[in-house]
């Protein structure tokens, strides 16, 4: 469960089901703090569903439980249609980029 962090694009990332609970949406994009309405829709957009309130929370919650925690459609297309190289192998990919940093680097 996150709110509006990055938290749901790393449970998207190793295909896991996540809950957006924005209890506070409205004060959050409508100037009560610095977060704006933009190009990315929770709703519409996100990688599962988005409860506004407790009892919706609960209810998307058990909903995943019951589901067995797999990810349930449409979430499971958007993730595949959204991040690519869902093979495992970013924390590999990584320290190969680094290492290659590395060697053009000289070190002082």
């Amino acid at each position: 469960m996150t709110d509006y962090s990055s938290v749901m694009f790393g449970g998207a990332a190793i295909r896991r089901p996540v809950v957006c609970f924005q209890l506070d949406r409205d004060e959050m994009i409508g100037g009560g703090h610095t977060t704006r309405p933009g190009c990315f829709d929770y709703a519409q957009d996100g990688f599962g569903p988005v409860a506004r309130s407790v009892d919706a929370v609960v209810d998307d919650i058990l909903d995943v439980v019951d589901a067995g925690g797999d990810l349930a459609e449409p979430y499971a297309i958007r993730v595949e249609a959204t991040l690519d190289r869902l093979d495992g192998e970013n924390c590999a990919r990584t320290v190969t980029a680094i290492k290659a940093v590395e060697k053009k680097v000289r070190w002082v």
